[in-house]
């Protein structure tokens, strides 16, 4: 029997070319239909991380994208001073320059400003005994400002802890009720007469 082959070209084992052949054509002894495909951990794996490959390429090409706008409107914006300037004599270069300079000098000591203003808002609402979170909303322009805003925030804030707390001790008052009450209640106390 070994030696005879079927059509495909397999060879009958014991008589075992029918279901050679069953499953060489895509056919199964299940009345023709064809099992539901099993996955394992690895096709899992493979599939995920396809998925993360996928998500990865389109999150970095929308960022490369962004950068790259961002650099040709710098690029271009730096072409056009350099363009301004090479017009200029060089007094007026010099004098576009420094102001150039005083501006981002303004610009890095107001941010300066703003963060210690938040930095002293932060330790006057630790030392009222107030969330330090609420900083960064609290802080104003000046230090004046900063004061108000924390006073005003303190009163608003006592205020609904105290109306909370009025709240949660309000409830029910307590019943007062007879002995008889009470044995009808509790089994423990039937077994005593009052």
């Amino acid at each position: 029997m070994e030696g005879n082959t079927n059509a495909t070209g397999e060879g009958m084992v014991n008589g075992a070319g029918a279901e050679n052949m069953g499953a060489a054509t895509g056919a199964d002894n299940h009345g023709g239909q064809t099992p539901e495909k099993t996955y394992t951990q690895a096709d899992f794996d493979k599939a995920l991380q396809s998925e993360t490959d996928k998500r990865v390429t389109s999150a970095l090409e929308t960022a490369k994208a962004k950068w790259q706008s961002e650099y040709e409107a710098k690029l271009k914006t730096e072409k056009d001073e350099a363009a301004r300037l090479a017009k200029m004599t060089a007094e007026e270069r010099s004098k576009a320059e420094f102001q150039k300079r005083v501006s981002e000098f303004e610009e890095r000591e107001a941010k300066y400003n703003a963060e210690r203003l938040e930095f002293e808002c932060t330790k006057q609402l630790a030392a009222e005994s107030l969330p330090i979170e609420f900083a960064s909303m609290l802080t104003g322009k000046d230090a004046d400002a900063t004061k108000q805003n924390i006073d005003s925030f303190k009163t608003a804030f006592n205020k609904a802890i105290e109306a909370a707390v009025t709240e949660r001790l309000k409830g029910s008052a307590p019943r007062i009720g007879t002995a008889q009450d009470h044995t009808e209640q509790d089994p423990f106390l039937k077994g005593f007469e009052f």
